[in-house]
C-alpha cells in the first residue's frame, strides 16, 4: 500500500473536460460583465440628469424659499393680531 492512497485527488485539467464546457462559462461570464457595464453606465447616465436638473433648480429654490419666509412671516403677524382680538374682543385693532 502506498501512502499516496490516503491523500484526495487534486483538482487539475485535463481532456475530459468537454471544450463546449469551457465556451459557455466563458461567454457567461463575459455575459455578466457587458450587463454589468451596461447597468453601471445606466446609473451613471441617471445621476448625471439628476446633477443636471439639480444645477436649473437650485436658483429656483431659493426664490421659492424667500417667498415662503415672507409668507410665513405675514401668517405670522396675522395670527398674532388673532390672538390679540380674541384677548381683548372690545379692544379695536391696530393698524400695521
Amino acid at each position: 500500500m502506498n501512502g499516496d492512497d490516503d491523500k484526495p485527488e487534486k483538482w487539475r485539467l485535463d481532456r475530459h473536460i468537454p471544450l463546449a464546457l469551457i465556451v459557455t462559462i466563458i461567454m457567461a461570464v463575459l455575459t455578466q460583465t457587458v450587463a454589468g457595464v451596461w447597468w453601471a453606465s445606466a446609473i451613471n447616465q441617471r445621476l448625471y440628469d439628476v446633477e443636471q436638473r439639480q444645477a436649473i433648480l437650485q436658483p429656483q429654490a431659493a426664490e421659492r424659499l424667500v417667498k415662503l419666509e415672507t409668507t410665513l412671516e405675514f401668517i405670522s403677524k396675522g395670527v398674532e393680531e388673532i390672538k390679540v382680538y380674541l384677548r381683548n374682543p372690545h379692544q379695536p385693532a391696530r393698524a400695521p
